[in-house]
């Protein structure tokens, strides 16, 4: 079954979104490595991480040491400056550095995966709920309100560098709106399977917040083409630029929209193509192929959604 995607109207909040077609460019192919959606991936399950530290049990806490294995060559140390844990929202934020570059990153966790609800049900409720559900409807929500004020501390109150910002789904949207933010133009940030969209850049803006002078120029965001919410996170391309990852394989663990679909186990760099912008009067080129499927995983059923893009038909109309 082939389903047209349509979207409403956007009105460009700086009035800089040309109405270009999508754009393929050969020569601005890039590659990246896995560092990005490994620490995603074990900071959001730090039951998988390999803590070096003595001290006992799988909790996130400052000071404290960890490696993780980004693919099948190469493993790193990291070790935790800051990180706050806020049970009324769901917010879960750490700067962590790398100890080979001496590199600080900010990480957030995104929204839990449905098959959390049995261990973390509260998660599901916050996460879903309340903030994904206020990210639909266009508005400032409590864990980008609670990430703002815990960069903006981690800066000006432990004076900390913080020299990258990454972020996956929920997080990608709490990243890339810091991006746009007065007092994060120096960090560099990366969000896979999420970004701000215009309403919510207006409701920060109704809200007080000052912006700086990168109109998100300091931002990369990442899709893949699979990615089932595509059509409604309505990218935001500004100044920001905007990939999707070349080729998506049948044989990585969970779902397009999750970290481990940009990872990449054999050392090898993914690569992606650089699109210059997603507008309405293109979203008709994306041939989706919905499908509902439900599991039975570890005795709970679990529902997935999901839609696949049409990557030939993307490729040969423009």
């Amino acid at each position: 079954m082939t389903a047209t995607c349509k979207t409403k109207k956007r009105k460009d909040i700086y009035d800089v979104l040309q109405q270009e077609k999508i754009v393929i460019d050969e020569n601005e192919r890039i590659s990246r490595d896995d560092q990005d959606t490994s620490l995603i991936h074990a900071l959001g399950n730090p039951n998988d991480m390999k803590f070096v530290d003595n001290i006992k049990g799988q909790e996130l806490g400052e000071n404290r040491r960890f490696s993780i294995r980004i693919n099948s060559e190469i493993e790193r140390t990291y070790i935790i400056l800051k990180h706050e844990k806020d049970s009324k929202t769901g917010f879960e934020a750490a700067v962590i550095k790398d100890e080979l570059t001496g590199n600080t990153i900010l990480w957030a966790d995104g929204s839990k995966g449905f098959s959390h609800w049995k261990d973390e049900p509260n998660e599901i409720y916050k996460d879903w709920l309340i903030n994904d559900f206020l990210i639909g409807t266009g508005n400032i929500f409590p864990q980008l309100e609670k990430l703002y004020q815990f960069a903006n501390d981690c800066i000006n109150k432990y004076g900390i560098t913080i020299n990258e910002g990454i972020g996956q789904s929920m997080m990608g949207i709490g990243m890339s709106a810091l991006s746009f933010l007065d007092g994060f133009e120096n960090i560099n940030f990366r969000t896979y399977s999420g970004c701000v969209d215009e309403k919510i850049l207006n409701k920060l803006k109704e809200a007080g917040y000052k912006f700086n002078n990168k109109n998100g120029s300091n931002l990369e965001s990442y899709y893949t083409p699979d990615e089932p919410l595509l059509n409604s996170l309505e990218p935001l391309t500004i100044d920001n630029k905007f990939f999707m990852k070349e080729n998506i394989s049948d044989d990585y663990k969970g779902s397009a929209h999750s970290a481990a679909a940009y990872n990449n186990t054999d050392g090898q760099n993914s690569d992606y193509f650089e699109i210059s912008s997603f507008i309405d009067e293109n979203f008709d080129i994306w041939a989706l192929d919905p499908s509902v499927k439900l599991e039975n995983v570890n005795n709970s059923i679990g529902l997935t959604v999901s839609v696949k893009v049409d990557y030939n038909r993307l490729k040969s109309s423009l």
